[in-house]
């Protein structure tokens, strides 16, 4: 047994490191299932996008194949490295994908079960330090472009325009 004034703390680090696994392997689960799913072209997905874009049947499968490389790329960086910001993305993108069933005629029901979709990135945003500033690394903005802090330096802003 740990001998230690600090056991209870250690003790909720160890569980925060369970929940932070727990989550990622869950939204890498998601996201590769659906990106499978996607680059096998399935048949709903393609006339969902057809429906809503007006594309060809072509195009739908082409972009859709993509949207599959994307979230299983999307996938595996947050199992083997989560960043905040692709979090960010795969709620927003989570959310978007089961609203979208409601909106081409499907039960609201297909959108309430799909909760998890966007709930476990949101979830793993937040035990990875949710909304505290996001860092240059976590923005994946290339090194030239960052400044201190995030900000762009004076050198790198736009110079005021004058006026007429």
């Amino acid at each position: 047994m740990l001998k230690c004034k600090y056991k209870k703390y250690l003790h909720f680090m160890i569980l925060d490191k369970k929940i932070e696994w727990i989550l990622r392997i869950a939204v890498w689960g998601e996201f590769v299932g659906h990106g499978v799913f996607a680059i096998r072209g399935k048949s709903d997905w393609v006339l969902w996008i057809q429906q809503f874009t007006g594309a060809d049947i072509e195009l739908a499968t082409r972009f859709l194949f993509w949207i599959g490389i994307f979230d299983i790329i999307a996938a595996f960086w947050i199992l083997i490295r989560p960043n905040r910001t692709i979090l960010l993305w795969a709620a927003f993108w989570g959310l978007w994908t089961a609203l979208l069933r409601p909106l081409v005629g499907l039960p609201i029901w297909d959108f309430i079960e799909r909760w998890a979709n966007w709930g476990a990135p949101l979830a793993l945003f937040f035990v990875l330090g949710g909304a505290r500033k996001i860092t240059n690394d976590e923005l994946l903005v290339p090194p030239k472009l960052k400044g201190e802090g995030g900000r762009m330096t004076n050198e790198q802003q736009i110079p005021p325009q004058p006026s007429l």
